[in-house]
């Protein structure tokens, strides 16, 4: 099973968090990504890994994982 990944999808941040970022860019700094990658670990947590965990390619991943399991432990 293999599925594409595209690199070129965005993340939905917020306006104010995406326009400080952009402007942060300018003049580009150690800690210039720090708030807008605080908020998408929170997206993240909140919303993109628990689909993931519901999602039917990894529920088949975990079913396959757990059949190989079983059948090592007979």
């Amino acid at each position: 099973m293999q599925k594409r990944v595209s690199h070129g999808e965005s993340v939905n941040i917020d306006y104010p968090t995406r326009e400080k970022t952009k402007k942060s860019l300018e003049d580009p700094s150690p800690s210039s990504l720090i708030e807008v990658q605080a908020k998408v670990h929170g997206l993240m947590e909140k919303d993109s890994y628990p689909r993931f965990l519901r999602s039917k390619m990894y529920q088949e991943l975990v079913n396959r994982a757990h059949a190989q399991g079983q059948r090592r432990s007979v």
